[in-house]
Parts: structure tokens; C-alpha cells; sequence
């Protein structure tokens, strides 16, 4: 065996150059779990015949490379790595990927339910119901303000009773809720175009009701298995959101050919994957009773304490509720919600004010010439693409900057890309909202509607993650709901401004326009106070994020 001390006048006699590639050899890691081997240094005194060829330049280089595998089979490998993370809602996690694989089918269904509605709604209230745009707006805030409210009753009482019974209410009542639209037409012939308003005015009260007790549980529970991977997870949730309403609209665009252009019909069937998502949502394991179960599992506790174990576990199930809203009182008035959080709360709340409802899009589209068979077609074709690009940004914001992976990306690269995706997609908007203005024709329509896309999956899985990074684990679901209900109101302004607007442009003879020319603006107003939150605030800090607290 040669000594490890003759190392280094081995080293000292080698040529320059080879010592140089040799040290470029050693520094090359080629991805994290190469990088997490133990460097050379600590390994074991080598054999003589080892230690000279270690320093040869040939074998140095091989000796780096044999950790990548030969360059095509390492081209291949990475792109079937790469495919399969995508497709996995919680890389390396099979029990809570198939957790999250289930709600992400519940939202499919419930999605592929609501677009066969909402494809023709739209214009069914304001052709064939001869709804004003102010009339459509108000219907649109109203209800949406409905919804938030039951976003933030819903997420308290999740925290304190469980989210998945919540979420089983929301399916129920939303199951229930789809005939209303259905029987659109026997109500009509009943009591006439005056008492079908209420009627629909009800019905999608009612539709955004069902919604608040569905959304903020379902976000929850993902955000509570997946763990350091929500950011992934929650962009399939969407991924799957926007693929179901790709699938939605074009199966809605052929029936309504199909059918004589009956909005009726489209109605009618989408009831079916709503109790097919109640069936599914019913065979989703509740986390609270997996805990309660594998306690159950644990050694049984000895004959003389059996007695005191059970009266103590029922005072404590009585006491339960009560001590947990005790504790989410503390958290939320000691400072756990920190500025980052309400720093994000106001960049988002000012963003939805520009998210008024997709039927004002429908109407400037039918304003410009185009047919009605064709909407859901073209809402297809750039959801497609929004189901992608969410996919393939929460796999580039987050799949490698995990903070259980400390050989991984860095939460500075991983809040660069979080934030360089929010700028990016803030802009796409402020874009969009342009072509619909400026481009009135089918062809600027679809590029406006591809912009759309383009900000939705650049944006809308981060603005939940992003949430839920700054707040401790018991105040998951009150975060969510907190947002919910300051949401609310910019979105109840946003829609009442797009009626308003759209209306007023329209009697001065530019078209429903006027809802694009506030959105854009007020997407400016949002970008502008991302930047000054990121460079002055505490958005742009890493040591901000409670996860890497935890790690501390």
C-alpha cells in the first residue's frame, strides 16, 4: 500500500497541466446525487496502481464522466427522469402521490363539469335571455363573492374538523346543484324569460357556493400530503384542472353542433361527472383517520393504564375544537402570518381584480365575428397549452429546489425562478388584455386567449404555493381562506368594473372593450408592486420561507 502521505509529492511531481485538468475534473458534479458521494479526500488509503492513475489526465476525466454513464444513454435517462417526475404529482412520495393523483381526478371531473356549463352560459344569458353586460357582471360578482365567503368559512372549519368532510359537503351539494341548469328549458316554458333569470341567478349562486366548500379543502389536503413538494403537486392539480376543461369544451363544442346548437342539452350531461366526482371523492382516505389508525397500531397500552387512557382521549376529543381554533388565534395574532405572507395576499388580491370572469372574453369573441360552435373549440386549444406550461413551470420553479434536498437546487435559484415565472406571467396578462382590445378580429382574439393561457399556468399554481410557504403547518388552511376572503372583494370590484365598462365602451360604439382596458391596468398596478415587494420587501428573501425555519 502506498502511504496517503506520498499523495502529495506525488502530486507536486505531476506536470501543471495535468494537475490543472485534474482539479477540473474533480470539481465537476454533474447533479445532486452524484454531488452527494463523499468527495475523494475522504475516502479510504487507495492502492498503489490506483493512486498513479488517479492523477493521470485521461483516467481523471473518465473517473468524472463514469458517474454521468455514457452521453446518450445520459440524454435518455434524464429525459425519462424528467417525464416521469412530471407525471408524478409527488416525486418519491408513491402513498401521497397517489393521494394527490385522486383529488387531482375529483378536480378533473368536477372542472369537466363545470365548463360543459360555462361554454355557452355565457352567451345563452346574453343572446338568448338578452341579459345587459352590467346585468352579467353583477350575476358574476355576486356569486363569486358567494363563493369566497364559504372559501373562508371552509378552510377554518377545516383546519379544526378535518377538510375532507368538508369537501365531501361541497361534492354533495354540487351534484345536486347541476340539474338547475338542466331544467333551464321547463322552467322557461313554466313562468317565462323573467323567472328563468332567477332561476339561473340561483342556480349559479348556488354553482359558486358549492365551489367555495370544494376549493379551499381540496388545496388543503394536497398541501398537507404532499409537504415540500406542494408546489409541484398543486401545479398538477391545476395541470389536470385545465386539461379537463380543454376536453370539456371541445366535447361541449361538438355536442352543441351535434344537438342544433342546443345549450340544453350541454347542460343536461353535465351532470354525470359531477356524481362521478362524488363517488370518487368519497374514496379518498381521510388523512385525520390514517393518523388516528396508525395510533391505533401502536404497542397496546398495559392493563393498568387502559382505564385512564380512554376517559383522557374523550376529554380531549371534547376539548378538541376548541383548544385548535385557541391555538389558530395565537398563531395568527403572534405574528406566524409574517409580512411576506400579506406582502403576497396584496400583490395577488390587486392581480384578480384583471381576473373577471372568462363570459366577457366569450362576448368579445361572438363581438368580433366569431361562431359560437368555434368558442369552446379555441378555449381548448390554448387550455392545452395551459395545461403544459403549468406542468412544465411548477416541474422548473420547484421539482429540484425542494428544501428536503439539500445537494438540490438552493431556495435562492428556487424563489429567482418563482418569481421570475410571476413576472413573466404578469406581463403575458397586461398583453392579453391588450390583443382583445386592440385586435378585433378571430385571429387577435385567439392570440389574446393564448396569452391568457400562457399567464394562468405561469401564475396560478405559484400564487397557492407561494401562500402556503409562508405560514406554519397549522394555519395551512386558514392562509388559504384569509386570501380567499381579501380575493373576494377584488374580485366582486373586478367583475362589477367589467360589466360597467364593457357596457359603457359598448354604447360609445368600440365593442365590450372596456373590461380589457381596466384589467390591463390593473395588472400594471400589480406587476409594478411584485417588483417593489421583491427588491424592498420581504418577498425576495429566502429565510423568510417557514420550511427552511423548520430545518434551522
Amino acid at each position: 500500500m502506498l502511504p496517503v502521505t506520498s499523495l502529495a509529492a506525488q502530486r507536486a511531481a505531476a506536470p501543471r497541466a495535468s494537475d490543472a485538468r485534474l482539479r477540473l475534473s474533480r470539481q465537476s458534479v454533474p447533479c445532486w446525487p452524484c454531488s452527494a458521494a463523499p468527495r475523494r479526500a475522504q475516502r479510504p488509503p487507495a492502492p498503489q496502481a490506483a493512486a498513479g492513475d488517479a492523477h493521470m489526465p485521461h483516467r481523471g476525466h473518465a473517473s468524472s464522466f463514469s458517474t454521468r454513464g455514457a452521453p446518450s444513454s445520459n440524454v435518455a435517462e434524464r429525459a425519462k427522469a424528467f417525464l416521469a417526475t412530471i407525471l408524478d404529482p409527488v416525486p418519491g412520495d408513491a402513498k401521497a402521490s397517489r393521494f394527490v393523483g385522486a383529488l387531482c381526478g375529483v378536480q378533473f371531473l368536477w372542472t369537466l363539469s363545470g365548463i360543459m356549463v360555462q361554454s355557452y352560459l355565457p352567451v345563452y344569458l346574453k343572446e338568448t335571455l338578452q341579459l345587459s353586460n352590467t346585468k352579467i357582471g353583477d350575476l358574476e360578482a355576486l356569486s363569486l363573492l358567494m363563493q369566497k365567503v364559504c372559501n373562508f368559512s371552509s378552510g377554518i372549519v377545516g383546519d379544526m374538523v378535518g377538510h375532507k368532510g368538508i369537501m365531501l359537503f361541497g361534492a354533495a351539494l354540487y351534484a345536486l346543484g347541476r340539474p338547475m341548469f338542466a331544467v333551464t328549458g321547463s322552467v322557461y316554458t313554466a313562468v317565462g324569460a323573467v323567472g328563468v333569470v332567477y332561476w339561473l341567478t340561483a342556480a349559479r349562486v348556488l354553482d359558486r357556493v358549492t365551489k367555495g366548500f370544494r376549493d379551499t379543502p381540496i388545496k388543503a389536503l394536497i398541501v398537507q400530503r404532499a409537504g415540500s413538494n406542494a408546489a409541484v403537486a398543486l401545479a398538477s392539480k391545476a395541470a389536470y384542472q385545465n386539461l379537463a376543461l380543454a376536453l370539456g369544451g371541445t366535447f361541449a363544442g361538438i355536442l352543441f353542433q351535434l344537438t342544433g346548437q342546443s345549450f340544453v342539452t350541454n347542460f343536461t350531461l353535465a351532470v354525470v361527472p359531477a356524481i362521478a366526482a362524488l363517488v370518487l371523492c368519497y374514496t379518498v382516505p381521510d388523512p385525520a383517520a390514517e393518523a388516528l389508525a396508525s395510533n391505533d397500531e401502536a404497542p397496546a397500552p398495559t392493563a393498568a393504564s387502559t382505564p385512564q387512557t380512554k376517559p383522557a382521549a374523550a376529554a380531549a376529543t371534547r376539548g378538541g375544537m376548541l383548544e385548535k381554533a385557541k391555538k389558530m388565534f395565537a398563531l395568527a395574532t403572534s405574528g406566524a402570518l409574517q409580512p411576506a405572507y400579506w406582502q403576497a395576499v396584496a400583490v395577488f388580491a390587486v392581480l384578480f381584480i384583471a381576473r373577471f370572469e372568462a363570459s366577457f372574453v366569450s362576448i368579445r369573441m361572438v363581438s368580433v365575428g366569431t361562431p359560437k360552435a368555434l368558442l369552446p373549440m379555441i378555449a381548448s386549444a390554448a387550455l392545452l397549452a395551459q395545461f403544459f406550461i403549468g406542468k412544465l413551470m411548477g416541474a422548473w420553479v420547484d421539482i429540484k429546489g425542494q428544501f428536503s434536498r439539500p445537494e438540490g437546487f438552493t431556495v435562492e435559484e428556487h424563489m429567482r425562478r418563482r418569481n421570475t415565472s410571476f413576472v413573466a406571467g404578469f406581463a403575458a396578462l397586461v398583453a392579453a388584455n391588450a390583443a382583445f382590445v386592440f385586435l378585433g378580429s378571430v385571429p387577435g382574439m385567439v392570440v389574446g386567449y393564448f396569452l391568457i393561457a400562457l399567464h394562468m399556468g405561469m401564475t396560478h399554481a405559484l400564487i397557492g404555493a407561494t401562500l402556503q410557504s409562508y405560514v406554519p403547518k397549522e394555519l395551512k388552511g386558514t392562509a388559504f381562506s384569509l386570501f380567499d376572503i381579501t380575493a373576494a372583494g377584488s374580485l366582486f370590484l373586478g367583475n362589477m368594473m367589467a360589466g360597467r365598462t364593457a357596457t359603457f365602451t359598448e354604447n360609445l360604439g368600440w365593442g365590450p372593450v372596456g373590461c380589457f382596458l381596466m384589467g390591463g391596468g390593473a395588472t400594471t398596478v400589480a406587476l409594478a408592486m411584485l417588483i417593489v415587494f421583491l427588491k424592498f420587501g420581504d418577498l425576495g428573501k429566502a429565510d423568510r420561507i417557514v420550511a427552511l425555519k423548520a430545518k434551522a
